[in-house]
């Protein structure tokens, strides 16, 4: 490589009234990562080269800054954060039209459509030693008292198969119980 070639190295005194700052002030360059020196002893030695244009970057980026009053880091952040925030709410809005097609149910209308099938079916089986006491009495063999207990119980499941839940008489059952 010829002379002319080689990349020419200065100390941080020619890199300071190079740049029109004080030899501190290149060493805080250096230790923010702006621009980049090899150390050489006591002394840091720099591409002139390269740490001009770093130099000039770094002025760039504080005038973007200042007319904008943000870095461009936080601005990048902030649309980061915006585009969390639409992604998030778009997701809000398809759960919403999933549970207004019916194909997803809030976790209270399950909760509350499951205690009221519960106390209904624990109900219907309450009331099976009525129905069946007056008839047991009158029947004759083993197979008759059977056959009459596998009715009732078919009675029972057949008003078990049109039960619907109705949340608002669910509610006033709560409500009039001392419930939520």
């Amino acid at each position: 490589m010829s002379e002319n070639n080689k990349p020419k190295t200065v100390g941080s005194k020619e890199i300071a009234q190079l740049l029109g700052v004080t030899r501190r002030w290149v060493q805080q360059l250096t230790q923010d990562g702006i621009i980049v020196g090899k150390k050489v002893g006591n002394n840091y030695h720099y591409d002139l080269l390269s740490t001009i244009q770093r130099y000039i970057s770094y002025l760039q980026h504080k005038a973007e800054e200042a007319e904008t009053g943000v870095s461009p880091d936080l601005q990048i952040e902030k649309l980061k954060t915006e585009i969390d925030l639409k992604k998030s709410k778009a997701k809000i809005a398809q759960l919403e039209v999933k549970e207004l097609e019916s194909k997803m149910h809030r976790a209270e209308d399950v909760e509350g459509m499951t205690t009221d099938l519960i106390s209904t079916i624990h109900s219907k089986i309450s009331e099976l030693p009525d129905i069946l006491g007056k008839d047991i009495a009158k029947l004759g063999t083993a197979a008759e008292v059977s056959d009459r207990i596998k009715e009732a119980v078919i009675d029972i499941l057949d008003d078990l198969s049109d039960y619907e839940y109705d949340p608002d008489a669910s509610q006033e059952t709560k409500t009039t119980k001392g419930g939520r």
